[in-house]
Parts: structure tokens; C-alpha cells; sequence
């Protein structure tokens, strides 16, 4: 908190600040807890929360924010960035091009995502992001350490949210699965005060226990069990608008019913629960439970309503569930061919992160490599095989997998060889020898 603190008093008048780390961290409630907190420093105002792909956006191009003048004190707050980084882009390159003394009040834009996606670090290594950027690292709020866990287990114990208190024993036992992260540790100390941790139980199990008790919820709130996979499918589209609802089941739930469920006005569109982990938990528990044809029509039904949202989730899933049995399931190729772009550049991100191991990495390697050679009619496909090359050529280079390299090599120049004329996928085989080249030296 004293961190933000400073973001907000700094006498810079317009700055720029993220918040990152894994998921789990806290980083949206962080974010809450001193938004409300905000009204009482000095001569702030509250503001209201952007939360991409939830809120209506303020603003839809770089030139309005670029002439939008606060009446007062101002925070922007954008939670989730990665799912509309076009309009976080406007909003970062219109306010960073002002000119300098157009703010009358001071003006803060805080940022929350796991990591920056691609589209945004465009706009992050550009002179008007950086000339007001408050700090170069981002602020990662600190993972709980035992003590901390002890804590929280005595709050839960005092408010009633736990009859017993947590034996030593349970806080380390807290402590080593949750790995210190806050949203993990309360949820095993939930699962803990109905009796239900036991030696060896994982996250996964504690997630999938409250999908379950989250089920029990909805249905008593007054859904019906076939609008389960509806609110599972506004996790995988990250919001799902009523038109693509209906085209999916003409049994909706109703309005009344969303709104106080989310505690948010679903006119627009159907929410997605989150968190995003325990939406995703949610999200494969539903689909396990759906007949074969019916996740057939599931896939269709997201990746043509949203497919670049449904990219974004299924990047996450494959960080947070990547042994789920189901995830080679909802990880199949869509057919529409913008929507196979998409899924093939997820395969080609993860092939760029630093936080797969290897042996991940050569899976989806294959996986990519597979598929574009089933598919070599269809070039929304095979540009995301080249540019997944590049990035397999890449990885393949940093860890000295010389033969590894030979091989995919090949792959590039045959796509294209096979698509000349395609200018995209020319730039990915040219970047992919300047990195073959870089690694020679």
C-alpha cells in the first residue's frame, strides 16, 4: 500500500504504473483495497474501474485520450490488460503524447496483468510511455510467508469463516501448497474450516471444490443446470454478449438473476467469473461434464464468437492447468480460419516464454508442426506455424539445441516457399534467419 501511496503523490502530473505477477497474487483485490482507501489521501477522488472486457471503455482511440481533460484528480485503473490491448494501447499512447501542461489535475494510470502482452509492450518501449513511466519494474505484491498465513487463518477463525483454529501443522501445510500466494492460501484454509484439508491435498483439488460449491450457489440463486455451460463459455469468450448467447442455447437465465450473481448490470453482455484460475477451473469442470457433440458445438460456439478472447484464456489455462486430462480437448484446432490463427499463436507464445520448461515446450512444438502439415491449405494456419517456428528457433538457439534447430530451420523455408506472396509470413521466415544468423555468431 505504501508503494501505491507514492505512485499517487509523486510530483509527476501524469504517470504510469503495473502491477504483475502470477495469478493468485491478490493483484486485483490489492488494486480494490487502495482504490478505497484513495478518498482519504489528500486531495484524490475515487475514480471509476476500467476493468477491460466487463466496463465500457472510456475512450476508443488515442486521439480522445490524447485531448480528454480530467475535472479533477484522476486515477485510470485497468485491470486484466490482455484482454483488449488495442484500447489499453490508445489509451497509453493518447495520454503519454499530451502536451506537456495540458493536465490541469494530476493524472494516474495503474496497470494489473501477469505479464505485458505483445501488443503492449509495442507501446511500453516507446518514449511517451517510458518519459512517465513512475517506476521501470513493476510493483509484484510480496507472497505470504508463515506468519502471515497464521494471520489470515486467525481473521478467518474470529469472523466466523472458520470454527477452529489452524494447527501449526495446517498453516505449513497452508503454506507449502498454496507456494505463499494469497487467493491459494485462502482457499485452503476455507477448505480446511469444513474439514476437507487433508495431507497431500493440492490446488487443484481446493479449486476444484469450490467450482463445486460455486455450482451449488448458482443453482440455488435461481439458475437452471443448462446454463452452466452458458456462464462456462462467457469464461472461455471472457464475456459473452446476449446475440451470441442465444445462438448457443435459446434457454437464457435472466437478467435479474446475472446481475446479482455478478454484482454488475449484464445488459451488454454475460460476464465471466472470476478469478481468472478459478474461472478456467470452472471452465474445464463444465466441459468435462458436456456430451461429445456438445463440445464440438461449445469449441464453435466460442472461437466464433471471440476468438482472440478465447486465445487469451486458453494461454492461461495452459500456464495454470498444464496436466488437466481435458486440455487436449478444448485445445483443438477450431475450424474457423481467423480462430486458427489465433490458436496457433498461442502455441507459438508459449514456445516464447520463459516460464514453460522444455519438455512443454517440445510438445507444443510438435503439436504446432503437426497441425500445420494436416492443414497446408489454410495460410491463417500456416503464418502461425512460421511464426511459432521463429520462435522454436529461437529457444532452440538460447539452450544450444543445434540439431533441434536444423530441423525446424527447413520448416520456415517451406512455408515460405509454399506462400510467396504472403507478406507476413515472409517477415516471420526473415526474422527467423536474422535469428538463425545471430546464433551462428
Amino acid at each position: 500500500m505504501s508503494l501505491l501511496d507514492g505512485f499517487l503523490v509523486d510530483e509527476q502530473r501524469l504517470a504510469f504504473w503495473w502491477i504483475g505477477g502470477p495469478g493468485g497474487l491478490g493483484k486485483s483485490r490489492l488494486i480494490l483495497d487502495w482504490a478505497r482507501l484513495v478518498p482519504k489521501k489528500r486531495r484524490w477522488y475515487g475514480a471509476p474501474r476500467y476493468d477491460i472486457g466487463r466496463a465500457t471503455f472510456l475512450f476508443h482511440s488515442a486521439v480522445e485520450w490524447r485531448n480528454w481533460r480530467p475535472r479533477r484528480p484522476t486515477i485510470v485503473i485497468v485491470d486484466d490488460i490482455a484482454d483488449q490491448p488495442e484500447k489499453v494501447g490508445f489509451l497509453l499512447q493518447g495520454l503519454g503524447q499530451r502536451e506537456p501542461g495540458s493536465l490541469d489535475y494530476p493524472l494516474r494510470v495503474l496497470l494489473a496483468e501477469r505479464s505485458w502482452p505483445d501488443r503492449i509492450k509495442e507501446v511500453t518501449d516507446r518514449s511517451y510511455f517510458t518519459d512517465h513511466r513512475y517506476r521501470p519494474e513493476p510493483l509484484v505484491p510480496a507472497l505470504l510467508d508463515r506468519t502471515a498465513i497464521r494471520a489470515m487463518a486467525q481473521d478467518l477463525s474470529d469472523s466466523g469463516a472458520i470454527l477452529k483454529a489452524a494447527s501449526d501443522d495446517v498453516v505449513d501445510s497452508v503454506f507449502k501448497t498454496s507456494q505463499g500466494l494469497p487467493f491459494f492460501a485462502l482457499l485452503l484454509l476455507l477448505s480446511f474450516g469444513r474439514g476437507e484439508l487433508s495431507e497431500g491435498l493440492s490446488l487443484t483439488d481446493a479449486l476444484k471444490e469450490q467450482s463445486r460449491r460455486m455450482v451449488a450457489k448458482l443453482l440455488a440463486g435461481g439458475l437452471k443446470p443448462n446454463h452452466l455451460p452458458l456462464l462456462a463459455l462467457a469464461v472461455f469468450t471472457r464475456g459473452l454478449d446476449w446475440d451470441a448467447a442465444r445462438a448457443f442455447d435459446t434457454d437464457l437465465p435472466a437478467k435479474p438473476t446475472l446481475d446479482a450473481w455478478f454484482h454488475e448490470d449484464c445488459a451488454k453482455e454475460i460476464p465471466g467469473i472470476g478469478p481468472d484460475i478459478l474461472g478456467e477451473r470452472f471452465l474445464l469442470d463444465r466441459f468435462s461434464e458436456l456430451a461429445a457433440p456438445s463440445r464440438g458445438n461449445f469449441l464453435r460456439s466460442a472461437w466464433g464468437s471471440r476468438p482472440q478472447a478465447c486465445a487469451l484464456t486458453l494461454f492461461k489455462v495452459h500456464f495454470d492447468f498444464p496436466n488437466d486430462p481435458l486440455l487436449g480437448e478444448i485445445d483443438a484446432v477450431p475450424e474457423d480460419a481467423e480462430a486458427g490463427l489465433w490458436w496457433g499463436r498461442v502455441h507459438g507464445e508459449l514456445l516464447a516464454s520463459d516460464t514453460v520448461e522444455g519438455t512443454r515446450k517440445d510438445r507444443y512444438w510438435r503439436l504446432l508442426l503437426k497441425t500445420g502439415r494436416a492443414f497446408l491449405d489454410r495460410p491463417h494456419l500456416q503464418l502461425a506455424l512460421a511464426e511459432g517456428a521463429v520462435n522454436a528457433i529461437f529457444d532452440f538457439g538460447i539452450h544450444q539445441r543445434w540439431e533441434d534447430l536444423a530441423q525446424a530451420r527447413p520448416e520456415l523455408r517451406d512455408v515460405a516457399e509454399r506462400f510467396p506472396d504472403h507478406a507476413d509470413i515472409q517477415q516471420a521466415f526473415k526474422v527467423g534467419e536474422e535469428v538463425v544468423g545471430k546464433h551462428k555468431k
